[in-house]
């Protein structure tokens, strides 16, 4: 086996990413919900202790960080930037369905135009 697989392997492995790939892939075969990634993302902030809260002075503040008054740079989780790049991909994927609605529609439009027998 490469090294970079047996390095991929551990990394797996350390993360405990085989256990919470299969908690995901369970949930979502057992409710098969209309919006997978929707359902992705509410089972990775679960998985953060609902994510992070936000002061009453607006700092965002991640469970375990210091209080507003004593700050300290707080370090994401690898969960927690798995749920920032599932919630990135969920927006993508929003804008990209949203595109192709409207490429849909222009050509829908331009079939009728033709069915019509309106010239190019």
């Amino acid at each position: 086996m490469a090294t970079s697989k047996l390095n991929a392997v551990s990394w797996v492995n350390q993360q405990n990413m085989r256990i919470l790939l299969e908690q995901i892939t369970s949930e979502l075969l057992i409710e098969q919900p209309d919006e997978p990634l929707e359902k992705i993302l509410e089972i990775l902030e679960r998985k953060t202790n609902s994510g992070p809260s936000i002061t009453s002075d607006g700092v965002r503040k991640l469970p375990g960080s210091r209080s507003a008054h004593n700050p300290a740079p707080v370090a994401e989780t690898p969960i927690e930037s798995q749920v920032e790049k599932v919630k990135a991909d969920i927006e993508k994927w929003k804008r990209m369905g949203q595109e192709q609605d409207e490429i849909a529609q222009k050509l829908e439009q331009r079939i009728a135009a033709l069915q019509r027998g309106d010239p190019a």
